[in-house]
């Protein structure tokens, strides 16, 4: 068993991110980040992924919005994630 093993789904917006459930005429995309930990002495895995996108944004303009807003994190983790996100592939961070 995780020691921990957290999802959190952020939704990004023509004027930034939100974790708030919002219409899905507003948001651009939805990306969930998740969280492993094996053992409390352990590094955190980190993946992010796309889950779902609005087709009425075309690929460019929804990298021009990745590119404007940085990547949110959890409230409690002081780790700085990372700034460049590829569409439909997972990152992983050791």
């Amino acid at each position: 068993m995780a020691y921990k093993n957290r999802e959190f789904d952020y939704h990004l917006t023509p004027v930034g991110w939100t974790t708030h459930e919002i219409a899905s005429s507003y948001t651009i995309e939805t990306w969930r980040l998740s969280i492993y930990q094996e053992f409390a002495w352990s590094k955190a895995q980190r993946a992010w992924r796309r889950i779902w996108h609005n087709m009425a944004w075309s690929e460019t303009e929804r990298e021009r919005f990745r590119q404007t807003f940085d990547l949110p994190t959890p409230a409690d983790d002081q780790t700085p994630t990372e700034q460049i996100l590829q569409p439909d592939a997972e990152r992983k961070r050791a």
